[in-house]
């Protein structure tokens, strides 16, 4: 399987409105057999909560990783 990298920015005044969860489903279903991987930084507990809600779990340090 191929191997992505996301990142997801989202303005404050736009939280809660589930942008950041409709865009790691879009990113699944256009392509559904990468491995894709995500750097979240320990102290952003939206992040985390968001990509273990998405499926991400931690691999190593900062990085967490969805299979396909």
């Amino acid at each position: 399987p191929i191997a992505l990298e996301v990142s997801i920015a989202i303005d404050a005044n736009c939280y809660g409105r589930g942008i950041g969860s409709a865009a790691l489903l879009l990113l699944r279903r256009v392509v559904p057999s990468a491995d894709i991987v995500a750097d979240i930084h320990p102290e952003n507990i939206a992040s985390l909560c968001l990509f273990a809600a998405a499926g991400y779990r931690p691999e190593s340090g900062n990085r967490y990783r969805c299979r396909a």
